[in-house]
């Protein structure tokens, strides 16, 4: 938690200079529609969607639900 009581998102990543020239980006159903990051624990919720564990943990807690590009509410359901 932050210093004014609210939640950062905190990423760290690390990349390796050497690859084999393909793309190196991640397939974007592997990107959570939160937190627009890579998914590292990655859970279904009941409205199908996937998204980051923490983060819809910390959404519950929050009472904050995200609206989906279609208007959909995925966690509440």
């Amino acid at each position: 938690m932050g210093r004014n009581g609210k939640y950062k998102w905190k990423s760290s990543f690390h990349c390796s200079s050497s690859h084999s020239g393909r793309n190196s980006q991640p397939p974007k159903e592997f990107i959570s529609f939160i937190t627009r990051l890579f998914m590292f624990d990655p859970i279904v919720v009941t409205s199908g969607q996937t998204f980051e564990r923490l983060a819809v943990k910390i959404s519950i807690e929050l009472k904050f639900s995200p609206e989906l590009e279609d208007g959909t509410d995925p966690i509440s359901k």
